[in-house]
């Protein structure tokens, strides 16, 4: 099992409530290489302050942490005091409870080991209940933490470690005892709350996920995401994603922190280039098109693409394409190859431009952002896009025939289906040698009125136009080592390959 680097982004957002305060916990993936989606197995959340340990397993990629009260049902027991901060030693910042007995104006200071008071938080009035509060300290060194109210003290001691900005108390949020006979008194702070919604993924995960694990009394699997394990603000947590690549689970490098807000968290997995080429995409290995047909996937470079051409009828949204029997650049229009309805499961449909776009306008940006005739999160490769994978192709020396850069067509081109053809570097000579990326390339021809180079030549539409009535395609023949730079009548019909997101 590879463990792989780990990183946090976006999202803060802070919930409260009356007797309890709960927080939302977002997951995704993402590979660093290719920048591409990755879909996550499981996910594992553990509480290091309390020793637990919760398994989110796919589809759930989203937790709910309660925070209940640690005080004492019964608010009499309860004493005006400081928890201990946590973490501590810390490194610049750490939170802090208040227990308040009774509501009243509460001052606080911060002093070091000389006496000086580095930091106040002026009067101000709390209700009855547990405070929260964020301690940010700019130098490293020991320092005594006090809070005062109507003659009770309450202090204790910090360490920092780090190098912060600034000296501060802040104020994060409060939490209620249970009903008692003491009443307390509104208060005056509100927390803070956003407006902000944990961000969710468009994108579905593989359908092949592991089991739930077993449950036990500190490890256990999530039921929808809900963890009813202890929980408060600023516990020390610990999570890791995990990944089927290959039939092969991966983990991400563990990340540990304190957590007081509710957040989103991308893993980040560095998956080695060399053994992702010619793959199935990492977290993607199949897509489905709206007839309900299933795509394998193949990564090539810093590029995802489908591994079979596209044999959809209709378009993401259902819409039906009509069956061609006439060239149209202005009706999108499907055709058998070689007008043999029996190639379709093998060498998909040809298409004409009109059909591959939809209504999209031409584009040769990377990556097109056209998802045209492409299934939801993929798209119509751009000419750079197509440019892009032929560069990098011609790169890699073992993809070169004759270590000739020009000479990539055989490493494109399927093992199968392709006319014999004596050629050094040609794809028509000695087929099983073929396909050494993984993008298996068929033959299925073209239509421009009549149906030619079925078993010879294969052409692939981009999404940029030429000209009015001109759109660049790449073509390959049987009789020739390179892949083809040129551009095709719209009126004309060739193969698609869609590419991610």
């Amino acid at each position: 099992m590879m463990k792989k680097l780990l990183a946090l982004v976006l999202l803060v957002l802070t919930c409260t409530g009356l007797f309890s305060q709960q927080i939302t916990l977002t997951f995704t993936g993402r590979d660093t290489t290719t920048q591409s989606h990755v879909a996550l197995s499981r996910i594992e959340i553990t509480d290091i302050t309390r020793g637990w340990t919760e398994t989110l397993t796919y589809p759930d990629t989203t937790a709910i942490l309660t925070a209940v009260s640690h005080i004492e049902e019964n608010g009499n027991n309860a004493k005006f005091a400081l928890s201990q901060n946590a973490p501590n030693p810390f490194n610049s910042t750490t939170i802090v409870n208040l227990t308040v007995t009774e509501s009243g104006p509460v001052t606080m200071k911060i002093t070091d080991v000389n006496g000086h008071i580095v930091e106040t938080f002026p009067e101000t009035s709390l209700q009855y209940g547990t405070h929260q509060f964020r301690i940010n300290i700019a130098a490293p060194g020991f320092y005594f933490l006090t809070a005062h109210q109507n003659g009770k003290t309450s202090s204790i001691k910090m360490m920092n470690n780090g190098n912060g900005e600034k000296n501060g108390i802040e104020y994060i949020i409060v939490e209620t005892f249970h009903e008692t006979s003491l009443q307390p008194k509104t208060s005056s702070l509100q927390p803070e709350t956003s407006s902000l919604q944990p961000e969710t993924s468009s994108l579905q995960p593989e359908t092949s996920s592991p089991q739930p694990g077993t449950s036990s009394p500190k490890s256990r699997s999530a039921i929808r995401g809900d963890i009813t394990f202890p929980f408060q603000f600023g516990d020390q947590m610990e999570y890791a994603g995990f990944t089927i690549v290959n039939g092969t689970e991966m983990e991400s490098q563990h990340i540990i922190q304190q957590q007081v807000t509710s957040q989103t968290f991308t893993f980040l997995f560095d998956f080695p280039q060399e053994s992702q080429d010619g793959q199935p995409c990492p977290g993607t290995p199949t897509l489905t098109d709206a007839d309900g047909n299933t795509y394998n996937t193949v990564q090539i470079g810093a590029q995802c693409w489908m591994r079979e051409n596209l044999k959809t009828t209709k378009y993401a949204d259902f819409a039906s394409i009509e069956n061609g029997s006439t060239t149209s650049d202005s009706i999108g229009f499907w055709y058998y190859p070689n007008d043999d309805s029996t190639h379709q499961e093998t060498y998909g449909l040809l298409y004409n431009w009109k059909a591959v776009m939809r209504d999209a306008a031409s584009s040769n940006s990377n990556p097109s952002a056209v998802q045209g005739i492409c299934p939801t999160g993929w798209h119509v490769p751009s000419d750079a896009e197509w440019t892009q994978l032929t560069n990098y192709v011609s790169s890699q020396n073992d993809y070169c025939c004759n270590s000739n850069t020009n000479y990539i067509a055989k490493s494109l081109a399927a093992t199968t289906g392709w006319d014999s053809y004596s050629g050094t570097c040609c794809i028509g000579d000695t087929p099983d040698d073929n396909n050494a990326t993984g993008f298996g390339a068929l033959a299925a021809g073209l239509y421009s009125g009549s149906y030619y180079y079925f078993g010879t030549g294969a052409g692939f539409w981009s999404a940029t136009e030429n000209a009015e009535t001109n759109a660049w395609a790449r073509p390959l023949l049987y009789n020739g080592p390179s892949v083809g730079h040129g551009y095709a009548n719209k009126a004309f019909a060739y193969s698609v390959r869609c590419i991610r997101d």
